[in-house]
């Protein structure tokens, strides 16, 4: 009854199959947390750390004395705060704004200071550009750096005193930037709070639960809001891609199991702290280049026109005007997704239209970010999670903050095998992340067998037609097989299934009742049924 894990060993001669021997047990598949470990092997993703590196992360000091301060820019009397999840564990950014007196602001992004903590080619290095970045599965995270870097020493926890590297911002009455500073600094966090409870406080309730957020980043918030949409503007007036794609959120129970799948809603909240660390992210990468360090942009390519025609295809099958012949005119796109913010049509169409870009990915050569509207661009903010971050605050430590030279170690040949790698295992991870969340919601669909809901028909396959629910941010299939009255085919068009013989339709959009037939959760696969002059019973499963 234990879950095992094979591995294949060789082919004996005068055997067509391979011979396996069990390389490790789990243990009890219903035991909390071996369904979760048994992807993170799946995808050979590392559960536990070296003992060098623990060891040398454990020999770290945390006596932060005055001769460090005294090489640092001291801001520990800014009024500085953090904004993450409310589960997070770790929090690796912290803001500061304040007013000038020409009716502009200084914006401050304070980073945790990783590169001081975790120096190149050591064995924490090493194991940090293996992993590439954190992976966060749906009960645990797999952490790029020991849990004493991530979660103590470069933790901007609230009240204590923690070392930085900060980008701070002049801008003007209307968010342009004027100037800005990068330097080595020493903050101390106001507060810590969550996106749920700025939300709570922008929405004109400051009292979230028992914590009361204290007057003085009250003010902050306020101008930070005003600040953020003048940001917005600029983003906007530049023709950057803002796609509304929510995320589902699984709620487990202390044993692991399943409670409840939320839909992960994106408040102002998030878009104050996108925009600030976009802007640091920009600012660091364009200082960078124009001293000519190597380090890893993140670039994004323009998307394929046949891609987007065939977007254009079926966006107008749903009654939407989209031009591809236009795509290239700068706004055009983004001006199509505002114009379908809160249509009948808005996600699938939102999430075609993402399906028909490039992916972003990581290298020393710059093309620029065609989804930010960006012509250079790299990660900063968040090197206690994202290697090329770490990189990133090496290359302004040495060369920027110390005014070094480029002594060419690391020759571009090693950055273009590093971006390529670091890409590639950005794709492993966000697998293994979607796949432990549809494993936990088809165990949680898995309690509902037999029940009835109602949903909106998301998206058409050869295979059947996928249902959105409303109760619970599910997704499942209704089967070709289990449409009994009819013979059904995907429409050329691509966004309705109709019956050969009698014509009906079922099109994207449309609203259904299902019953939840089936719950498979090793394969991650939920199914329904049409409800239809009562219930049917559940007996076909996806092929």
């Amino acid at each position: 009854g234990d879950l095992v894990i094979a591995g294949v060993e060789s082919l004996s001669e005068g055997f067509t199959l391979p011979l396996c021997k069990i390389t490790e047990v789990l243990g009890d598949p219903d035991a909390p947390g071996v369904d979760v470990l048994a992807i993170a092997l799946r995808y050979s993703l590392p559960i536990h750390f070296p003992e060098e590196v623990i060891r040398e992360s454990e020999q770290l000091g945390d006596n932060l004395s005055i001769e460090i301060h005294g090489n640092r820019k001291d801001l520990r009397g800014l009024v500085t705060f953090t904004i993450d999840p409310v589960d997070a564990k770790d929090f690796d950014d912290a803001i500061s704004l304040m007013r000038t007196g020409d009716g502009g602001y200084e914006l401050g992004v304070h980073i945790a200071d990783v590169s001081y903590y975790v120096s190149d080619r050591t064995a924490m290095d090493r194991e940090a550009e293996a992993r590439g970045m954190s992976c966060y599965l749906v009960d645990r995270v797999l952490p790029m750096l020991p849990e004493r870097v991530s979660n103590d020493l470069c933790s901007l926890k609230p009240h204590v005193d923690r070392l930085t590297k900060s980008v701070l911002i002049q801008l003007d009455a209307k968010g342009t930037v004027l100037s800005h500073e990068i330097a080595n600094t020493v903050i101390h966090s106001k507060s810590r709070l969550t996106y749920e409870q700025v939300q709570e406080f922008l929405d004109g309730n400051n009292k979230n639960g028992d914590v009361v957020i204290p007057t003085e980043v009250c003010e902050v918030l306020i101008t930070f809001s005003e600040l953020t949409d003048l940001l917005i503007k600029q983003r906007t007036g530049r023709g950057a891609l803002d796609f509304e794609l929510p995320e589902a959120r699984v709620l487990l129970d202390d044993s692991g199991k399943p409670v409840n799948i939320l839909k992960n809603r994106r408040f102002k909240a998030h878009r104050m702290v996108e925009e600030a660390m976009l802007l640091a992210n920009t600012i660091t990468a364009v200082t960078l280049r124009e001293h000519h360090v190597p380090f890893l942009y993140r670039i994004h390519d323009k998307p394929d026109e046949a891609k987007l025609a065939a977007f254009g295809e079926i966006a107008s099958e749903l009654g939407y005007d989209f031009r591809a012949s236009r795509a290239g005119d700068d706004g055009y796109i983004q001006s199509f997704i505002i114009s379908i913010s809160g249509k009948k049509h808005e996600q699938l169409l939102n999430t075609l239209l993402l399906r028909s870009m490039k992916k972003a990915a990581y290298s020393p050569i710059n093309i620029g970010h065609y989804g930010l509207g960006l012509s250079t661009y790299a990660h900063f903010t968040s090197p206690i999670r994202r290697y090329p971050d770490l990189i990133v605050h090496r290359q302004l430590d040495t060369y920027i903050i110390h005014n070094g030279k480029n002594t060419g170690k690391k020759d571009e040949e090693y950055y273009k095998n590093l971006g390529n790698y670091i890409t590639e295992r950005e794709i492993i991870t966000d697998n293994a992340e979607r796949e432990s969340t549809k494993m936990k919601t088809a165990e949680f669909m898995k309690g509902h067998l037999g029940e009835e809901y109602d949903g909106t028909i998301s998206g058409i396959l050869p295979l059947g037609f996928f249902v959105e629910l409303d109760e619970f941010y599910v997704e499942g299939l209704v089967h070709v097989s289990s449409l009994e009255d009819d013979y059904y085919e995907i429409e050329r068009s691509g966004i309705a299934m109709s019956g050969r013989n009698r014509g009906r339709r079922f099109v994207v959009g449309e609203r259904v009742r299902i019953l939840v037939a089936r719950a498979d959760k090793d394969r991650g696969e939920v199914d329904f049924f049409l409800v239809e002059k009562g219930k049917k019973k559940a007996k076909k499963s996806r092929k």
